[in-house]
């Protein structure tokens, strides 16, 4: 399985469904909250401006909660 990192927020309903999802999957991610400063520097290095942010392995930052994309990228896993 390749590493999984979210980048997150408190408050982010999106956030939360996506930590649901991927719970509910029993998908091991690494949750970094964007409230810590560095994290945040690493999501605009991606150039992602909203959040939840999925790094999937190598693949493009998947933003939003988006099920569909990211269960196509998990299964290719």
């Amino acid at each position: 399985m390749e590493k999984i990192t979210l980048y997150s927020k408190s408050g982010c309903g999106q956030c939360v469904f996506l930590k649901r999802y991927l719970d509910s999957k029993g998908v091991s991610y690494q949750e970094k909250s964007v409230e810590d400063q560095n994290n945040l520097e690493e999501v605009k290095e991606l150039n992602c401006q909203s959040l939840p942010v999925v790094l999937i392995g190598h693949s493009e930052p998947i933003v939003g909660f988006k099920p569909d994309l990211i269960e196509r990228l998990l299964s290719q896993c």
